[in-house]
């Protein structure tokens, strides 16, 4: 198949067209699967930003600390620790000291602590459990350099390091670690510790200003935390900053005092903590799907502590700073609770002490534009009448104090998640994984070859299954919340179901199921395969929780709303279990190159990226909702007119005619069918009215060939502007529940009257002349069907394709590949006229065969 019609399907890869052949790797689709893919926190860290950036200073990005590398204990696990000497903790310090690496070495080669760092105290405790094990916590505390400060960009870090800043705007590091005793790696201990005795000895930091946010996900991303009990509803804490508030100086600090007494008009409704839950009480009118509510604080199963506020202003900036307002929101879980998954906001943290739930939610709140506005605040903060020390990892505790240094935030699960209407069903689709498999064998590709494509309209209660003998796993489960009364029907009782697994193809219209093979190359044995499953829903869901190996579009086709729900599994062939692929992978197929991305402009809810609205104009969709569409019972009141289907090919497949004996050109248009297709079922062709309005429209210039000296051409980009102009592009997606073919109608027309003498072209190129003005233009119409499985042009046989009505794509511009020869300015002259018939008859009748050896050679 030509690459330039693959530009139609191709316009969202953004990577260079390049020259395909049915069989050959696509160029530049290889997919990289690494942990992040699976594990969206894997990489995340803390950031703060030092100073901003100065073309005239080289500034570094600094990584303070270290990720655990191993568990210690559990959650119920209580450790005493009891203070090394100093003499004992001087002769292996450097053991001890904090890591600074450069953010690029991920290995931290080489500690540069002393580089930019000042070391203030380090403390080390030997701490034991019940069991006799133990483990070392470690404390460094130290300062950035004042004479380098200025040469730092930015500082990333993880759980255990707190970053603090004094009155000279000097910033001071605390790091808490734990560690293995003899190969000293950083351990991950969640238990509590027990202080065997009041430490005098460890010292007492000054006043400083600390960052007690700090902000981890992106746009349309949630934190999610499994409770360790059975419940059954989903709940919601918090909501996503609206305004980042910008400060001219990143270190600046703002003072901040307790608001006593009454609070500014309308700040105590904005502090109130967002909560969101389906209430099973309330249904949407007219339905018996549950509706999404507000929660009360005097509910049963939540109760509120406290609510603090402070109001803070720059320090020493005269007054003229924004005003903000620092609200902490503090509340309990009761022992009864019926939550089994919450998820919350940046600024929201779960904790647990002595087996009970607390809930705190920390967030900055400004008056903008007549109204609050919850902000994203990275700066520093200074409380009067507080010590710092209550925000920090340095306390003196007193014996028998039990307590955390810290909690592991960074290891919160971050969960994609996109919310559309206040009533429906709550969607949480993820993977479980319990293996991990990768390229071992260095230097050898893993190709992956797509052996199916199958699309239908699944039954209810129907297993989303390849074939009877496949493993359920191969579908895609999904943990929902859904309360609904019983149905008429016997076989179609659906209750409320408990956070259960549940197959989503029973709420789909439309489903589909691609299977790859993938196989180190050279060998037969398969090493895993790639299923993509999608589904295609109808105004059900309110709210979906995702796990990053899955992506969600929303659609709007005929007054209702659609999502697409796609998703990406690795199997291992012997077990038949979902695993974790890490590694790379190049996909061998001949599906058109960007076929499930055609016109991909789509609203998208898929990792940190924003979403990638159409204009306002026009609505969007992507190929699986126009193939899907294309299944539904939409009735056409203008169902096969003439003129809108192709009739079967002649048994002549290609044919000369002259157009102007003042012309000077010959040409060749349109290329013969490869395979001939047969419909087992009427096919229904969806022409796509819906994308012709976006600011970057569809691209796709048709094959055209020149004859010169007997030699045969393809008109580059140059050349064919030169001679033709696309009036017209409509691209159908024709499908029944078997089969999905395309159908593109290219309308030409030529720019410079009379310029070409002939044109040999296939039964599928309608040639004509058009009036436009006093002059009559040469128009062609090229109608051709295509495979979506293949590349290959079909002669298209059986009933003709019901066509369900749209509208025209307009092409606002035209790309394509470069290659061959070019033509402009090139002309063949008078001579051209008397060998006429034998450059045709030395270039010989062609055929599919011969167009594909011409694209490939650049001439016959």
């Amino acid at each position: 198949m030509d690459s330039r019609f693959g530009r139609i399907l191709d316009i969202r890869q953004g990577s260079r067209p390049e020259r395909w052949i049915s069989g050959n790797r696509i160029v530049g689709l290889e997919l990289e699967r690494t942990s992040s893919f699976y594990d969206q926190k894997s990489d995340r860290e803390y950031r703060l930003t030092v100073n901003k950036p100065d073309v005239y200073t080289r500034r570094q990005t600094l990584r303070i600390g270290s990720k655990w590398e191993k568990y210690f204990g559990t959650r119920d696990t209580n450790v005493r620790c009891q203070i090394k000497s100093r003499a004992e903790v001087d002769t292996e310090a450097e053991s001890y000291r904090t890591k600074i690496c450069p953010s690029d070495d991920l290995n931290c080669a080489k500690n540069i602590f002393y580089n930019f760092f000042v070391p203030v105290e380090l403390d080390v405790w030997t701490c034991t459990d019940d069991q006799q094990n133990q483990f070392l916590r470690v404390k460094n505390h130290f300062k950035l350099s004042t004479e380098l400060q200025h040469k730092v960009k930015e500082i990333r870090y993880y759980d255990g390091v707190t970053i603090l800043l004094n009155f000279l705007l000097q910033l001071e590091i605390v790091e808490v670690k734990f560690l293995d005793p003899t190969k000293k790696k950083v351990s991950l201990f969640d238990g509590r510790i027990i202080q065997s005795e009041t430490e005098e000895k460890v010292q007492t930091l000054p006043p400083l200003a600390i960052r007690d946010i700090n902000y981890v996900i992106g746009r349309n991303e949630i934190l999610a935390a499994k409770l360790p009990k059975f419940g059954f509803l989903p709940i919601e804490f918090g909501e996503r900053w609206t305004v980042a508030h910008n400060q001219d100086n990143p270190l600046q600090i703002y003072s901040c005092s307790s608001i006593v007494g009454n609070l500014p008009s309308g700040l105590k409704d904005a502090s109130m903590l967002k909560i969101t839950l389906l209430d099973r009480n309330k249904f949407k009118p007219g339905t018996d799907l549950p509706a999404v509510t507000g929660f009360s604080y005097s509910d049963a199963y939540i109760k509120q502590i406290s609510s603090d506020f402070w109001e803070c202003e720059e320090k020493d900036n005269g007054g003229s700073s924004t005003k903000l307002y620092r609200v902490v929101n503090r509340f309990k879980l009761e022992p009864n609770y019926p939550f089994t998954n919450i998820f919350h906001h940046d600024g929201v943290i779960l904790t647990e002490d002595n087996g009970e739930k607390f809930l705190e939610e920390t967030k900055y709140i400004t008056w903008l534009d007549g109204t609050y506005h919850t902000i994203k605040f990275e700066g520093f903060t200074y409380y009067f009448g507080l010590k710092s020390n209550q925000y920090t990892p340095i306390k003196n505790q007193m014996e028998g104090d039990k307590f955390k240094d810290f909690e592991y935030r960074l290891d919160t699960d971050i969960l994609n998640y996109a919310a559309f209407d206040k009533n429906g069903i709550t969607f949480k689709v993820i993977t479980h994984t319990d293996a991990e498999i990768g390229n071992k064998a260095e230097g050898r590709d893993v190709t992956c070859t797509k052996m199916t494509d199958r699309i239908w309209k699944p039954a209810r209660r129907r297993s989303f299954r390849e074939n009877p003998s496949d493993s359920h796993k191969h579908g895609t489960n999904i943990y929902i919340d859904y309360l609904a009364p019983e149905r008429d029907t016997s076989l179609d009782i659906i209750k409320y179901v408990s956070s259960s697994e549940v197959d989503l193809s029973e709420y789909s219209i439309v489903a589909a199921q691609e299977k790859w093979d993938c196989k180190y190359d050279g060998e037969d044995n398969v090493l895993f395969y790639r299923i993509v499953n999608r589904y295609l829903t109808e105004e059900l869901i309110t709210r979906i929780y995702f796990s990053s190996e899955v992506e969600v579009y929303d659609h709007t086709f005929g007054g209702k709303k659609y999502l697409l729900i796609k998703h990406e599994k690795i199997i291992e062939p012997i077990t038949n279990f979902p695993v974790k692929y890490i590694g790379k992978m190049k996909l061998l197929t001949e599906v058109i190159r960007g076929a499930e991305n055609l016109l991909s402009f789509y609203n998208t809810y898929k990792m940190t990226s924003d979403m990638n609205s159409c204009s306002l104009e026009g609505v969007c969709y992507t190929m699986d909702v126009l193939r899907s569409l294309a299944l539904l019972n939409y009735e056409s009141k203008e169902s096969n007119k003439a003129g809108n289907t192709l009739e079967s090919p002649t048994k002549k497949p290609w044919q000369i005619k002259m157009t102007s004996d003042r012309g000077y050109r010959v040409l060749q248009v349109g290329r013969g069918w490869e395979e001939v297709f047969t419909a087992e079922k009427e096919m229904r062709c969806l022409l796509d009215e819906w994308n012709n309005k976006l600011k970057s429209t569809l691209k796709y210039i048709p094959p055209v060939f020149e004859f010169i000296d007997g030699n045969l051409y393809e008109l580059d980009e140059e050349g064919f502007r030169q001679i033709f102009k696309i009036v017209s592009i409509q691209l159908f997606v024709c499908s029944n529940q078997n089969d999905e073919i395309l159908r593109v109608r290219t309308v030409l027309q030529e720019n410079e009257i009379n310029s070409t003498f002939a044109i040999k072209h296939t039964d599928n190129v309608d040639l004509r002349t058009k009036l436009v003005g006093s002059s009559q233009v040469l128009e062609i119409e090229i109608n051709e069907y295509m495979d979506m499985m293949t590349s290959k042009v079909l002669k298209y046989n059986g009933a003709p394709p019901r066509i369900i009505p749209s509208a025209m794509i307009n092409a606002a511009g035209d790309s394509a590949q470069k290659n061959g020869k070019s033509t402009l300015g090139r002309k063949i002259g008078d001579q051209a006229k008397k060998c006429f018939n034998a450059v045709f008859g030395a270039c010989g009748p062609g055929g599919a065969k011969e167009d594909k050896k011409d694209k490939k050679n650049g001439k016959k």
